[in-house]
């Protein structure tokens, strides 16, 4: 055995019978548990807790959607947002959410409230255009599929209560917002959309103040193609009485929409008896 060799086997020997020795020493430090003291849950999973609060705490059949904070509930409008209640459709103007249809009952046939209170219709008949209401102002909205003495009578399909941020809602001085765009690939063009929440609340929610304004603006640009439709007893050739094809057409629609809306609400508690 040469010398080289000797040593390589000798440096391999020593490695190995280190690594045990290694290993003992390293050992894991011991365990120790910690209780906790409280547990603060937030964000998706909170909104859920209180939508199975609310279907809990009220008798009939009832299914809420609530925001996290303002802004939060992503969509253009609240018509939009009230579709992710089971068996809440609803019909889209130019591609954005406008009315409601519950359990197949048309727009027509559903009462809206506001805090608790009926909301006017720029409408001929019944039906409430939801998008007026910027999502941004809306907490939370609660969609009442079976009716109840304290409401007004209207509600055939459903009654809908939209709430709206409250002072006391969070304790001390607190401001939430949203800014963003929206972008057109027709009409080529970008507009601003943006919400801005702030309020003050004391500690023993005895006073409280609160503000919102929301701005948003949409400029369309859409293209489509028509038929005019059959016209019947018709004569062709020597043929009477056939349908021939009306034609079709073609246009381009245009259209803005700005939407401006704000909030202001004051909650005060003098003592307990006012």
């Amino acid at each position: 055995m040469s010398v080289k060799r000797f040593f390589w086997l000798l440096t391999g020997t020593s490695l190995a019978g280190a690594i045990p020795a290694f290993a003992q020493v390293a050992s894991a430090p011991p365990q120790t548990e910690s209780a906790l003291d409280e547990v603060v849950v937030t964000g998706t999973r909170l909104s859920l807790e209180h939508s199975l609060d609310i279907k809990r705490q009220t008798l009939g059949v009832v299914d809420s959607i609530s925001a996290e904070d303002i802004g939060k509930l992503p969509d253009q409008n609240v018509a939009e947002s009230l579709q992710r209640v089971p068996g809440v459709s609803i019909d889209r103007d130019q591609g954005e959410g406008r009315f409601i249809t519950v359990r197949g009952f048309g727009p027509e046939f559903n009462t809206v409230l506001l805090n608790g209170r009926v909301l006017a219709t720029d409408n001929v008949g019944r039906e409430f255009s939801f998008d007026i209401l910027p999502p941004e102002l809306i907490s939370g909205a609660d969609v009442y599929k079976t009716s109840q003495a304290t409401f007004q009578e209207g509600g055939i399909g459903s009654t809908v209560n939209l709430r709206t941020a409250r002072p006391t809602d969070h304790h001390g001085f607190f401001v939430a917002g949203s800014l963003g765009g929206k972008n057109n690939s027709e009409a080529h063009k970008t507009t601003p959309t943006g919400s801005l929440l702030a309020s003050y609340a004391t500690d023993d929610d005895r006073f409280g103040i609160l503000g919102s304004f929301v701005y948003d603006k949409r400029d369309q640009r859409a293209k489509r193609a028509y038929a005019l439709g059959w016209l019947v007893d018709q004569t062709a050739g020597n043929l009477s009485g056939v349908a021939v094809d009306g034609g079709t057409g073609q246009s381009v629609d245009t259209s803005s929409r700005e939407r401006i809306g704000g909030t202001m609400a004051l909650v005060w508690h003098p003592n307990d008896n006012v």
